[in-house]
């Protein structure tokens, strides 16, 4: 499966976000999220930014110590936080800049997928994100 993006259709409501955030950290915090959604107020625009899981996976390939793997069965990239050394590699080699940092801790945040079950794709009511 894999996460479809329409920016056009996203209203900004930042849902995924907080889903994504309280999934991985227990908290409502979006700058611990995954996604990131880029409100224009003066346009009425917002722009989804997640990981696109990239053919070649150049965060994976950029990461010297396989903190950065791709998983085979749920067709996301995971990093493995305790091979992580905070070399920022993998966020410097996202063509996307879909990589953010935890401001908490200072690692690596990439989609995961959940583990296979994205739980921002139920929260976008407008289905801005949606699985095929």
């Amino acid at each position: 499966m894999k996460l479809v993006l329409d920016s056009s259709r996203c209203t900004g409501c930042e849902s995924c976000e907080l889903a994504c955030a309280a999934f991985h950290t227990n908290a409502f915090d979006p700058g611990r999220s995954r996604i990131r959604i880029a409100n224009d107020p003066y346009r009425g625009e917002s722009q989804i930014n997640v990981c696109r899981n990239c053919p070649d996976h150049p965060c994976v390939d950029a990461c010297r110590f396989d903190a950065c793997v791709y998983n085979d069965r749920t067709g996301f990239v995971e990093v493995r936080d305790e091979a992580c050394s905070r070399c920022n590699a993998c966020v410097v080699a996202c063509p996307y800049d879909a990589v953010f940092l935890d401001p908490m801790t200072e690692l690596p945040l990439i989609c995961d997928g959940c583990s296979g079950i994205p739980r921002c794709v139920p929260f976008c009511y407008k289905e801005a994100i949606r699985l095929e």
